[in-house]
């Protein structure tokens, strides 16, 4: 029953509450008249509320009403939308959270802020709420990602591989390194997408650990990269094995992100980089290709299988080297020729520092 009454004459009141699952204590009333009063009401509000989802009801449902293409991306926002609902505003419905709720939690958790705003986006779509989204309000800080990490050299990166186990492990790192291939198109190549006498891989898959299932490549869009040349003699010993895969581990398991990290940090630990991912070997290509071999930038996107035109090479992947900048300043100065000959910089006035001939002209 939702009305109880007490020993000592007073009635307690209760309803239930479809969000909680169980009834949830709605008060005390001194009378049965006063209690049925309280029990109304509180059912009015319970209707009322449940016109609106709160935030926490719809993270459940949210991924099963609008899922994505992809099936990795439904896990990720299924695994977000769980740590939402554990923050304490999940518990209001849509139509009450407000910006100044949410604004101090979606600067420390941005990923998740992204994954809330794109849920309530789907709510205001399917009609749930009529309320602006109150993570859409937010100047969130967005972090700078790989873009400020200095990527190992070259030297680094032999002996990352020369510090790996076995030669299959080997291999991954310097094709890695010398492809710009992602780790999960790395774990789901086949011998027959490598063509060692061109010196080129096929890219047409990727293996996703998270759904422990192979889909098409990140943006859908297949290529072929160039294999360079300190990969290639690694890649010719694993494919002597003729293996399903081209990289396997010893057991000739399939590499999954968790697998590569057990093999992985002994190999970064003993190259005195404990705290090196994996994936910075992806970035050391992007910028051996700009920096090193001084390719255009739109070269280096076709390589590593972006479709921006090489903007994000140049902002993430680029890292232009100061003292490579300074050497083609100078190089490009002696192409061209002295320019400057008789005349001296000066910072004062005109005066005795000016070459002779040159009075009346500064140069600065």
């Amino acid at each position: 029953m939702a009305i109880q009454k007490r020993p000592n004459g007073t009635y307690g009141v209760s309803v239930y509450d479809p969000a909680l699952g169980r009834k949830r204590w709605a008060g005390t009333a001194r009378t049965e008249r006063d209690a049925k009063r309280l029990e109304a009401a509180a059912l009015a509000d319970e209707r009322d509320r449940g016109r609106t989802p709160t935030l926490a009801e719809w993270c459940a449902r949210w991924v099963d009403e609008c899922p994505r293409p992809k099936a990795s991306s439904d896990a990720t926002n299924r695994e977000r939308a769980r740590h939402i609902a554990r923050q304490p505003f999940a518990r209001q419905h849509l139509d009450r959270i407000r910006p100044a709720d949410v604004a101090a939690w979606a600067q420390a958790n941005v990923s998740a802020h992204a994954a809330a705003r794109a849920m309530f986006n789907d709510a205001i779509r399917l009609g749930l709420t009529q309320a602006r989204n109150p993570f859409a309000e937010l100047r969130v800080r967005r972090g700078t990602g790989r873009k400020h990490i200095t990527p190992p050299d070259e030297a680094k990166i032999a002996e990352l591989a020369g510090l790996a186990p076995y030669p299959g492990l080997r291999a991954l790192v310097l094709t890695a390194a010398w492809t710009g291939l992602r780790p999960g198109e790395l774990f789901a190549l086949r011998p027959a997408d490598v063509d060692l006498a061109a010196r080129e891989v096929r890219v047409e898959r990727q293996y996703v650990t998270k759904t422990a299932s192979e889909t098409t490549v990140k943006n859908g869009r297949p290529r072929t990269a160039v294999i360079l040349e300190p990969a290639v003699q690694a890649l010719v010993d694993v494919l002597a094995d003729d293996g399903r895969l081209v990289f396997s581990t010893p057991r000739g398991a399939r590499f999954t992100q968790g697998n590569l990290h057990y093999w992985w940090s002994p190999v970064r630990a003993g190259a005195g980089l404990p705290g090196l991912d994996f994936y910075m070997l992806r970035h050391f290509h992007g910028s051996y290709l700009l920096n090193t071999l001084r390719l255009p930038a739109q070269d280096v996107a076709a390589q590593l299988g972006h479709t921006d035109g090489g903007r994000l090479v140049m902002e993430l992947y680029g890292h232009p080297s100061a003292v490579l900048a300074r050497d083609r300043i100078r190089r490009a100065q002696a192409g061209l020729g002295s320019t400057g000959a008789g005349v001296r910089v000066v910072s004062g006035a005109s005066g005795p520092h000016e070459a002779e001939g040159d009075r009346g002209r500064r140069a600065v």
